[in-house]
């Protein structure tokens, strides 16, 4: 009896690619189509290279002498459980020299609660800290600190609109009511 070859690849093969290629379809759905629109990559030192931090609830583990908060978020995705950490500063607040007060009234703010986290366009500084704006309870931190005289407002063309306005007017009611900085060179307004 003759022996007949195949001329189509063994089943086997066809299971191979098969899975191969579903595995290979999973890992590109998860890198490009899951991932969040507004990620930032934001490498603090001692934290994990691959930090990506997204608007949303998130941890404060510390409120660094600097004026620097230490932020970390844990997500769930379909490789699991993430941590991401960063070094992010308050978006559009300056803190003068003398910081201690305002470190104070921002370790008192993230006391309680939940706190959320939001980016604007404007996303590293020069010394790759995320810039963000920090939300305690549904109140922006960075506006409460502005009201409190504790810091200058530090506009920014791309910053968002709406937010650089409510930061203008909480650094003005604290410039005109002579709170915390304001206090002691009061304008004439």
């Amino acid at each position: 009896m003759p022996r007949r070859f195949r001329r189509r690849p063994a089943v086997l093969l066809w299971v191979s690619l098969g899975l191969a290629a579903l595995i290979l379809c999973r890992f590109t759905y998860d890198l490009f189509v899951s991932a969040p629109q507004s990620t930032v990559g934001a490498i603090a030192p001692g934290m994990s290279a691959g930090g990506l931090l997204v608007e949303g609830p998130c941890e404060v583990l510390k409120v660094r002498d600097d004026g620097l908060l230490v932020v970390r978020q844990t997500r769930t995705t379909s490789r699991g459980v993430e941590n991401h950490s960063a070094v992010a500063r308050l978006l559009a607040v300056e803190m003068p020299r003398e910081k201690m007060l305002a470190v104070q009234f921002i370790r008192e703010q993230l006391a309680p609660g939940e706190v959320t986290l939001g980016l604007d366009k404007r996303r590293l500084d020069p010394a790759d800290n995320l810039w963000v704006y920090i939300y305690v309870q549904r109140q922006l931190l960075n506006e409460e600190l502005l009201r409190a005289g504790l810091a200058r407002w530090q506009p920014y063309p791309a910053d968002s609109s709406p937010l650089a306005k409510r930061l203008q007017q909480a650094q003005a009611e604290a410039r005109r009511e002579g709170r915390g900085i304001w206090a002691i060179n009061a304008p004439l307004e």
